[in-house]
This record gives C-alpha cells, sequence and structure tokens, in this order.
C-alpha cells in the first residue's frame, strides 16, 4: 500500500510540477468495539501530504509518505469535514477542498466465503460511476499477489487517450522502481515516459 502510494505521489508531482502532493485515502474506521458488529458504512477520508523534491531519493520520499500515512491513520476519528473547518483551505465552486486526487487499495480474498457450505459466489459488473474526484487511482491485490491498476477521472479533464497513457507511466514507473533493487535513485532519474514517446 505504502509503495504504491509514495509511487503515485512521485507520479503526480511529475505530472503537476507540484511539490507539495495531497491524496485522500479512505480508511474503514472500525477499530472501535460497538462498531465491530454493525452493519453500515463507516468510512472516513484521510488525508497524506507529502513534500516531494526531485533531487530526494526515493527512500526519502517512501519514509515521508509512510510517516505522513501512520500520522493520518492515528486519527482516523476525525471527521474530515471537521478537518476543512479547521484548515479553512480557499473554497472554489466544483474543486474538492484540501485534495483532488483519491488512493484506494484493496485486497481481495474469497478463499474464505467459498469454503462455506452451499454458498454461491458470483461476480457482478456493475455500470461505472461518476467520478467523485479529478482522478482517482485505485489498486487491488488478489491472493497471488497480483496487483491491478485501475484509474477512474472527470471526463471533462482527461480524455481516454490520455488516460492510457498515464496508466501507462504508472506502470512504467512501478517496473523501474522494481528493477532498480534500490530505493536510493532519484525521483528524476526514472523516466515516466513510454517507449513511443522517448522516441518522439
Amino acid at each position: 500500500f505504502m509503495v504504491l502510494l509514495a509511487a503515485f505521489h512521485a507520479w503526480l508531482q511529475r505530472h503537476a510540477g507540484l511539490d507539495t502532493i495531497r491524496v485522500g485515502i479512505p480508511t474503514a474506521n472500525r477499530h472501535l468495539p460497538e462498531t465491530q458488529q454493525v452493519v453500515g458504512l463507516f468510512v472516513n477520508t484521510l488525508v497524506v501530504q507529502s513534500k516531494v523534491d526531485e533531487a530526494r531519493s526515493l527512500d526519502a520520499l517512501f519514509a515521508q509518505v509512510r510517516e505522513s500515512v501512520l500520522q493520518a491513520q492515528s486519527h482516523p476519528d476525525m471527521p474530515f469535514d471537521h478537518l476543512v473547518e479547521v484548515l479553512h483551505p480557499e473554497r472554489h465552486y466544483g474543486v474538492h477542498p484540501v485534495f483532488q486526487v483519491m488512493f484506494n487499495h484493496l485486497r481481495q480474498s474469497r478463499s474464505d466465503a467459498e469454503t462455506w457450505p452451499r454458498l454461491a459466489i458470483e461476480r457482478l459488473h456493475f455500470a461505472e460511476p461518476d467520478a467523485q474526484f479529478e482522478l482517482t487511482l485505485q489498486t487491488v491485490e488478489d491472493e497471488q499477489g497480483t496487483v491491478t491498476v485501475r484509474f477512474a477521472c472527470a471526463r471533462e479533464l482527461f480524455d481516454a487517450q490520455t488516460m492510457v497513457r498515464m496508466v501507462g507511466r504508472y506502470v512504467a514507473l512501478l517496473r523501474q522502481m522494481a528493477d532498480a533493487g534500490t530505493a536510493r535513485g532519484r525521483i528524476d532519474g526514472f523516466s515516466l515516459l513510454m517507449p513511443d514517446e522517448q522516441r518522439q
């Protein structure tokens, strides 16, 4: 989760050119005993911030994102609306306050449910919902460790061809990070260009 999120921060910085990156992450918010047996949605939104400097190493970015995640997760009960009240961000119509980009990492496991007697499991495919944020990255990890990357975006901001390239760049960044074998490389040392873009 944190490696994928740190890579997302580096990817966003390279695309947006901003030094400060803020990403929203959902949290299940079921750590209190009185909510664990209650049916319902208890999701809260946390904000993870990093100060990305391209001259810094990836391990420094990982450490920064990790610390930011741990700090955010140490206050899971703080309602996001209260955070907005305290921070008093400059508000703009149609723009989500504090952050405009969301990241969600899911682990899927059906093995336990498949062993239940007389239980049939069928995957349902629903229509794509409208994007709630300008950009959302969702990564899904299955039982074998395979990670699927999926982006959702506001269609008025990104066309399909642009999103295909951006997804490819995120995957390319992850592959380069894995191939590097070390997190001490500079963030700007990783190319976001696809092979055809490099040729061009």
